[in-house]
């Protein structure tokens, strides 16, 4: 089995086809995995290539499993942050004014606050704080209204939740596509289950049984 791209998608799938007794080669044009979550470094600072969403990836939550299973959680602990959002269209009708600017530091500081009660002392070591609003994430990756994840959850886009979206293209036989773009709701938990329902798809396609287990 060849999986182009060593993202969370593509090395879940290939974790979930191991498992399942699959032969399995890994191509990556990076010379590092992980895809968007990955990392580079400059001048001593660490730069995160995006953020990462976790959220219900905690014990009872729906994502354990599947992080288990990957052997990603085993002694670790996740730290649940209340989620700050914001409606693209308050920002849109402020952009201009100086209250934008006052909202960025007003919700930065808010957030730092947060971060501070988790991890003391972490405010006197930030240098310098930069805001991304619904705004930003429009300008610079061209997301429909700012979504965060690429798909912004709409009366359109909420049923694709349940019903996916194809994985297959017209005339490439054995040729699937997972990860990002193919999964409404975005988030590093939806990725790397796009990769886990591709293999469960293929395994019932070979008529053999699913298979999975958790690293001690």
């Amino acid at each position: 089995m060849i999986i182009i791209g060593a993202g969370i998608a593509g090395l879940a799938a290939g974790c979930y086809a191991q498992m399942n007794g699959y032969r399995t080669k890994i191509f990556e044009l990076h010379n590092q995995p992980g895809g968007l979550c990955t990392a580079w470094q400059r001048r001593g600072y660490t730069f995160d290539g995006c953020i990462h969403y976790l959220f219900g990836s905690g014990p009872g939550q729906p994502f354990y499993q599947l992080w288990q299973e990957l052997g990603a959680i085993q002694g670790r602990q996740f730290v649940h942050h209340d989620q700050l959002t914001t409606p693209y269209q308050y920002w849109q009708r402020i952009y201009g004014r100086a209250i934008y600017n006052a909202e960025e530091i007003q919700e930065s500081g808010i957030l730092i606050d947060q971060l501070e009660q988790f991890y003391p002392g972490i405010k006197a070591d930030i240098e310098f704080v930069d805001v991304a609003t619904p705004l930003s994430y429009e300008r610079y990756t061209g997301n429909w209204q700012g979504s965060s994840c690429g798909w912004l959850l709409n009366k359109q886009t909420m049923p694709l939740l349940i019903t996916g979206l194809p994985k297959t293209l017209p005339g490439l036989h054995h040729f699937y596509q997972i990860g990002q773009w193919v999964e409404p709701g975005g988030s590093v938990p939806v990725v790397a289950m796009s990769g886990r329902n591709i293999i469960q798809q293929i395994c019932h396609e070979d008529r053999k049984t699913f298979m999975t287990t958790i690293p001690q």
